[in-house]
Order: structure tokens, then sequence, then C-alpha cells
């Protein structure tokens, strides 16, 4: 498997009590492989290109830092291990199927276009989104939305009093939209945050 550029492992489960979403997992499908990692609030599927004799399973997250600490391109995902292709061809333990139990379904919780459209389909600069976030000291927003080009009002929301309030006492940021192409889509990878 060649490993994707994202870092995908960032967002397994840190939760020691959640094993099976410790790790990233790689299904195959037809011939596609699909690198998928979730910490039960948020999930990335990303594709990835695979190498003959890769086997679907459990890829630890800590396999894919190490490749990326040794500047490896690819992992080959064999039944029982893992090998890094670098100088010393690394080869890892790989957390058996059977003892680890099914991977969750995530596929059914990222709605396919083609079934279901989007409402809306907005661009943001993600890294002012966070800074936003930070500046507005909450752990979670709440966008307002008109348009897709219009100024998206941003305001604090607190999951810790009973019950919560939609908006905190800080006044709303404003953040803009960003202007995107069709061309400048990545079809590929897809990421899900939950509506809660």
């Amino acid at each position: 498997m060649k490993i994707p550029n994202g870092l995908v492992e960032q967002l397994c489960s840190h939760d020691e009590t959640r094993e099976r979403i410790a790790h990233c997992y790689l299904e195959i499908t037809d011939g596609i492989g699909v690198l998928v990692a979730t910490n039960g609030r948020a999930c990335i599927r990303a594709k990835v290109e695979l190498d003959d004799g890769d086997t679907a399973g459990y890829i630890p997250a800590r396999t894919l830092e190490l490749a990326r600490e040794a500047k490896a391109e690819r992992i080959l995902c064999h039944f029982t291990n893992l090998v890094i292709v670098d100088q010393w061809h690394t080869t890892l333990n790989r957390p058996s199927q059977q003892a680890m139990g099914d991977y969750p379904k995530t596929e059914a919780t990222m709605t396919a276009p083609a079934i279901k459209p989007p409402i809306a389909s907005i661009a943001l600069n993600a890294e002012l989104l966070v800074e936003v976030q930070r500046a507005m000291g909450t752990n979670a927003v709440l966008l307002d939305v008109s348009g897709p080009t219009d100024p998206i009002n941003i305001h604090p929301v607190s999951f810790y009093s009973d019950p919560p309030p939609v908006c905190a006492v800080i006044e709303g940021q404003v953040l803009m939209p960003v202007r995107v192409d069709d061309k400048d889509l990545d079809q590929g990878d897809k990421a899900m945050l939950p509506v809660d």
C-alpha cells in the first residue's frame, strides 16, 4: 500500500478502551484500497494505491508513523504482518482480525451524493476556522451559512452546561468561504464530522 499524503492516522482514537478504533483499517473492495480512520466522532476514508498481496485488515497508527519517520513510501500489508518498505524492511506484527473483531462500518455514514445530494457545499480554510475556534476559547462552533459565497457567522458552543446553550456569551465571529472550481476538488478522499 502506498502511504497516503494526509496524516490519516491522526484521526484514530486515543482512548485505550476503544482498541479497534485506535488503529486504521485497510478496506479492499474489487481491487480498490481505502484506508479508514475514526475516533468515533469524526472519520476519514482515503483511497490508497495497493501492492500485490496486500490484504484488508487493521494497521496500527504507530506503523504509519514509523513509516513516515523512515521516509518510506509503502507498507506491505500481509495477512499476519506489515512490512515498512525502507532500507531495513522493518517487519511488524499485524493485529488479528479474529482477535480485534470487525472494524466499525464507516462507509454508510458518508452519504453518497448520488443517493442523497448535499443541501449545500461550502469550502472553508480549516486553519482559519481552527484559529477562530481557539480565539473563542471553545471546543465546538456553530456555523450560520446563508449562501456559498456569503460570510459565515461562527458562534461558540458549549457542551459542558446542562442544558447546553446554542451560543455562549461571546459575540460571533465571521469567516469568508473559499471560492473553489470543480477542477480544484479531490474526489478521492472523504471525511465526515458528526451532526450533534
